[in-house]
């Protein structure tokens, strides 16, 4: 059996009743979703294997994603804080962005604690970005 390999939009004439297997291999954060020809959806497996009985043209799909997250578990109180913003399950976490409204970083640092001391902040509306030691 011969592996080819092709490039997105490429072709390749394959010879009626030669067994034929295709395999969709998904980059960083893509994900492969299914595979069709022009009648339509054949399968939602990333290899598949068929025997050529006609022309075919085949169409790999993939959508754009994020990788699953284990920060489901974190959770920050209170909202809204004054002095300090405490941080459940504090060794999920590896660092810890605090950027205010005009987009300027108010604080970054490796989180080694439990709690983000807020005391110095203006009164107003920040975002938190969460980096976990995954990712």
């Amino acid at each position: 059996m011969e592996a080819v390999s092709r490039q997105p939009g490429t072709t390749a004439n394959i010879a009626k009743g030669t067994i034929v297997t295709v395999k969709a291999v998904a980059g960083t954060e893509w994900f492969f979703g299914k595979w069709t020809d022009e009648n339509g959806d054949i399968t939602t497996e990333a290899e598949h294997t068929f025997e050529v009985i006609r022309e075919i043209v085949l169409t790999a799909h993939f959508a754009l994603g994020i990788k699953d997250n284990n920060l489901s578990n974190v959770v920050l109180f209170p909202n809204p804080f004054k002095d300090e913003i405490t941080v459940s399950n504090p060794e999920l976490v590896k660092s810890i962005q605090i950027t205010n409204l005009l987009g300027q970083k108010v604080k970054k640092n490796t989180f080694d604690g439990k709690s983000i001391i807020t005391k110095d902040f203006c009164a107003g509306i920040y975002f938190i970005e969460i980096e976990s030691f995954t990712g």
